[in-house]
């Protein structure tokens, strides 16, 4: 029997981003070519060990404007090495979904990665638009479908899976800037809530959000985050998610918490939001100086303008430095409108709670509705208050 497993987990790689970039492709090649380096350099220290790389969606970026030369370099980069692997290596698995950027629109539309359904082979398994299940591993595979608790319940209470993969937005989730509201759901997924005692399972693995991320107290679930960053909003550390995991009777049980293993190439570039630079001592010079290997986003004063232009000639004038000049109005404006944004992610996540709290309430069939109603005044004003 074998004693122990590895799981790779990735999603989020929106092959076609930065359009803008003419770097774009070679950026996605130098991403695609780390990751499947990582995996083999840890196959080939653990040669013992099962592998499942897991790919939960949002490989494109475009839906279905999708490039062929996009879709091409996937191929190439990713997708045949990766059969040939799973020819040479008997103990690698490959499991792919699609998500909402993989569709061409709506949850039940096609998807761009249809055509790699006639390339399979026997551990080589991919789902798009429906939920499928593979008994001899006990994998669910549930592509992006806008999924409710009750529906998440029911799959997992009827096919018992030792894995499930989902690309989907979940309740208190956080993003590299902090809380977001779901794309345009009414409600949360709460994963808590459908990890019901009595099954084998032993992971659940997200994709979406880019930040990687635990999702419940037992640590079952986990978004992988995206491997590099795509704008200026996202923050290192960024990679694979490595899971760790030994046989137990009827599934497996983790070693160990899952790590997050970097793509260590030099030439992938990082995105880095630099602010307000008003001070010439305030100056990143380390930074700075690596701008041919970074994507760069800052607002300066004229004396800054000048001594970084000075002391770096090109810079202003990379296709990799995105500038403005500083002006106390447009400041105003930007703060006003951050402050907008985060009241109503305020007034957004207490409307979720409280929906919460009135469905909780109005269940309680012994109370009169003047005490339901005085008992939701009072649990309004213990959670605002908290």
């Amino acid at each position: 029997m074998i004693q122990e497993l590895i799981v790779f987990h990735t999603a989020d790689w929106h092959i076609g981003a930065n359009r803008k970039n003419p770097d774009y492709l070679d950026q996605a090649k130098i991403m695609m070519e780390a990751i499947l380096k990582e995996l083999f350099l840890l196959m080939d220290e653990k040669p013992e060990a099962t592998f499942y790389f897991f790919l939960v969606g949002d490989i494109f970026d475009r839906n279905e404007d999708t490039r062929l030369e996009e879709f091409i370099l996937f191929l190439n980069v990713f997708f045949i090495p990766m059969r040939m692997e799973i020819k040479r290596r008997k103990n690698l698995h490959l499991y792919v979904i699609d998500g909402n950027h993989d569709r061409k629109g709506n949850p039940s539309d096609p998807s761009v990665l249809n055509p790699l359904l006639k390339l399979g082979l026997k551990r080589l398994r991919l789902a798009t638009v429906s939920p499928q299940y593979f008994e001899d591993t006990g994998v669910l595979l549930i592509p992006f479908n806008q999924l409710t608790e009750a529906r998440l319940r029911e799959l997992i209470e009827q096919y018992d899976p030792i894995f499930v993969l989902a690309h989907e937005c979940l309740a208190r989730m956080m993003t590299d800037v902090g809380y977001s509201p779901p794309r345009d759901q009414d409600r949360y997924l709460e994963i808590e809530n459908v990890l019901t005692s009595g099954t084998r399972l032993a992971g659940v693995f997200l994709g979406d959000i880019h930040k990687c991320q635990s999702m419940d107290k037992y640590g079952l679930s986990w978004y992988s985050g995206s491997p590099t960053t795509h704008n200026q909003g996202e923050r290192l550390p960024k990679g694979v998610l490595v899971h760790p995991y030994r046989a137990a009777e009827k599934s497996w049980e983790r070693i160990e918490p899952p790590y997050l293993q970097p793509l260590r190439n030099p030439e992938l570039r990082v995105h880095h939001q630099l602010g307000v630079i008003k001070q010439i001592e305030k100056i990143p010079w380390p930074v700075l100086r690596n701008f041919q290997n970074s994507y760069l986003q800052l607002v300066v004063i004229p004396e800054v303008y000048h001594e970084i232009d000075k002391e770096i000639p090109g810079f202003f004038q990379s296709i990799n430095v995105s500038y403005s000049f500083y002006n106390d109005q447009s400041e105003k404006a930007q703060g006003d409108q951050e402050q907008a944004a985060k009241d109503q992610e305020e007034l957004e996540g207490l409307a979720y709670y409280k929906e919460g709290l009135d469905q909780w309430v109005d269940g309680k069939k012994e109370l009169t509705l003047e005490l339901k109603n005085r008992c939701k005044e009072i649990l309004y004003k213990k959670f605002e208050n908290w």
